[in-house]
């Protein structure tokens, strides 16, 4: 497996929804990663009993509601999780628009756009393949109604969370050289950028045809491989 976009993907199934609580008070849970966790989200406690979240204050706490008694556990697992997409961009939101009509049903979103350059090396070098994608972490918002600090409340800060948890995973997984660095741009309200004589106009069309918010990843990948001769 040395395409770009089987190794993504297999990042993102590799991803683990278990998430440590430092401490419980009543139903209050004490976490360091919320990720993309909000109020209305369900989370299972290690009996796989059913919880709402009620509130989040970002990598602080979540608070929960269940049927079944006082939280009891070490981890909290999440349920809603994250949709993957790959492609470009006409065709990856052609794709978008058939997963469902719902916006809450597809997000959050795990965007890979399609468009990147493998460099492949030698065999002689353990570096199999090298690349730098642009990853996208998306998530439902209301260009409407909502004002900058609410994109960064409900939407920006989650998939910001979201892809640093992606880094997290590319680390672990001992298929990738040491990672030298990446970059991160917030997307609120995630479209086209338009510049005029130097003046930022903003977002002026959406790339994907809903209303999203959330944050871009390039990340520079240089793959091991997963095999000694091949």
């Amino acid at each position: 497996m040395t395409r770009t976009f089987e190794i993504v993907k297999q990042i993102v199934e590799d991803m683990d929804w278990n998430l440590p609580i430092r401490e419980i008070v009543g139903n209050r849970l004490f976490m360091c990663k919320t990720l993309h966790l909000k109020a209305g989200s369900g989370v299972l406690d290690p009996q796989n009993n059913q919880y709402l979240v009620t509130n989040v204050l970002n990598n602080e706490y979540i608070d929960v509601l269940g049927t079944t008694g006082a939280f009891q556990g070490l981890y909290v697992t999440v349920t809603e999780l994250p949709y993957f997409l790959q492609g470009k961009w006409i065709s990856a939101n052609n794709e978008y628009l058939l997963m469902d009509s719902d916006t809450s049903s597809k997000t959050p979103l795990i965007w890979l756009v399609r468009g990147y350059e493998e460099k492949f090396n030698s065999k002689s070098n353990s570096v199999k393949m090298e690349v730098e994608p642009v990853i996208y972490f998306l998530d439902q918002a209301n260009f409407n109604e909502w004002t900058n600090e609410d994109h960064d409340k409900e939407a920006v800060n989650p998939m910001y969370n979201l892809a640093q948890y992606f880094v997290d995973t590319v680390k672990k997984s001992g298929q990738f050289v040491d990672l030298d660095g990446w970059k991160i741009k917030d997307e609120p309200k995630f479209g086209v950028e338009l510049h005029n004589n130097s003046k930022d106009k903003g977002n002026a069309k959406r790339i994907l045809s809903d209303d999203l918010s959330g944050v871009g990843l390039r990340i520079p990948l240089k793959f091991l491989g997963n095999c000694k001769v091949c």
